[in-house]
């Protein structure tokens, strides 16, 4: 699935980077300072813990969620812990693009 979403979104934005685990991705962010993350909630480690530490050390970044059960306490969660959106799993690629874009620009626009 992976490999699928970036070569989608990878026509409207650069792909630097797919983390398999909360380790990796927060060491491509690390790495690369993306003005956004996609970032999957049932990624090894946790989607939650990465969105805690990523918004903690990279405020700027805009985290988007990919996750599969919208219940309200647990988007709730992930919008506490810093995610910017989220996008419900099994969206086309234009429509995840779509969110990504209306999200950072969101977020650039924040004050």
């Amino acid at each position: 699935m992976r490999s699928t979403l970036s070569a989608q979104l990878s026509r409207h934005f650069e792909i630097v980077g797919g983390a398999k685990d909360t380790g990796e991705a927060i060491a491509l962010v690390e790495e690369h300072r993306p003005d956004a993350a996609l970032l999957d909630v049932e990624m090894l480690g946790g989607g939650l813990e990465a969105v805690q530490q990523i918004s903690k050390r990279f405020p700027g970044i805009c985290l988007i969620i990919l996750l599969a059960d919208e219940s309200h306490q647990g988007v709730i969660d992930l919008l506490d812990a810093g995610a910017t959106a989220y996008v419900r799993k099994g969206l086309t690629g234009p429509q995840i693009t779509t969110k990504l874009a209306d999200s950072m620009n969101a977020k650039r626009h924040r004050p």
